[in-house]
């Protein structure tokens, strides 16, 4: 279990005290907007200050443009995980016909 385990050395380490505030405050908005991190808030007027910062997850599109996005979240890492093999495969039908 992982997870568990960073988020209790994590925890421990930021109830020790000994911990750069400033420098964790910077890697947190630095992995806000690599997208590494994002946030979801149930509170409306909150929710569209994440928007409008590109916290929120949301995918943009351009306008006219083709979109598919894959996501794959595996949260529960374990030894499985070293051995497993993803794949993915899709195609395109034109409404044309044309390829």
């Amino acid at each position: 279990d992982f997870i568990p385990q960073l988020a209790a050395a994590a925890l421990a380490r930021v109830q020790g005290g000994k911990l750069d505030y400033v420098q964790l405050g910077q890697a947190a908005i630095d992995a806000l907007n690599q997208r590494a991190i994002q946030i979801w808030l149930n509170d409306k007027e909150d929710a569209q200050q994440l928007a409008a910062l590109g916290w929120d997850g949301a995918l943009h599109p351009e306008q006219g443009a083709d979109f598919i996005a894959l996501v794959d979240s595996n949260l529960g890492y374990n030894k499985v995980d070293s051995v497993l093999e993803r794949s993915i495969s899709y195609e395109v039908a034109w409404p044309d016909g044309n390829d």
